[in-house]
């Protein structure tokens, strides 16, 4: 009985293990000039200049196909406007895409994020 039990333990272990070892590592930090997508097992926070940050639920994250999708309100100085994001990774690239509604009718932004990139934070003036 003990041995079963130790040998069922042991194959739950190693199930779980290889698991995690045949999804994506995809926590990590995306970013492109203007934008960046912070992922994390527990959250997220999806980072656009001229904007609040837009926190993410904890369930939020890339599938083992390399794809993440969330919707949620981005927030400016001056209006707030619903998104949904989609992205695919693509080699070492998150290639993205941000559907806004906005008053004048629907707009996509598409994005090419990198691993760790750069946000140029410094290059982008929000004063108007």
């Amino acid at each position: 009985m003990n041995r079963r039990l130790v040998r069922s333990s042991f194959a739950v272990l190693a199930a779980l293990a290889c698991k995690g070892a045949l999804e994506p590592n995809l926590t990590s930090r995306w970013a492109s000039t203007g934008i960046q997508l912070v992922t994390t097992p527990i959250v997220g926070q999806l980072l656009l200049a001229c904007n609040r940050p837009v926190q993410l639920p904890g369930g939020v994250r890339f599938d083992s196909q390399g794809r993440i999708q969330f919707s949620g309100t981005l927030t400016s100085f001056f209006s707030s406007y619903s998104f949904v994001f989609t992205g695919q990774v693509q080699g070492d690239t998150l290639m993205a895409t941000m559907a806004l509604s906005v008053p004048n009718g629907p707009v996509d932004r598409h994005f090419r994020l990198t691993p760790n990139g750069d946000p140029q934070w410094a290059l982008i003036d929000c004063a108007m």
